[in-house]
């Protein structure tokens, strides 16, 4: 029986190095994939990146001028309210 035992963990710890080289080979054709992939992806990142700046300074504007336009919706009807009021008098 011992002598089974021994063959069989022979097996296996023979059966796990080739596994284990296996992975490692494909963790470094991962890391060389995923490596290609962002150098052919960096131009579109940098553009997206661009992209969302200008897009942040462009709500920053809308957001600017929607208050602006609020404030003068607000300031219009207090004058017209005002105005009328003097002309019921």
């Amino acid at each position: 029986m011992p002598e089974k035992n021994r063959a069989e963990i022979e097996t296996l710890s023979a059966e796990e190095k080739v596994l284990d080289e296996q992975r490692k080979a494909e963790e470094a054709a991962f890391q060389e994939v995923m490596s290609s992939l962002q150098q052919e992806t960096k131009v579109f990142q940098e553009e997206k990146d661009k992209l969302q700046a200008e897009q942040m300074k462009l709500k920053k504007t809308y957001d600017d001028m929607k208050s602006a336009v609020r404030l003068h919706c607000c300031f219009v009807s207090m004058l017209k309210r005002r105005f009328s009021f003097r002309f019921l008098i």
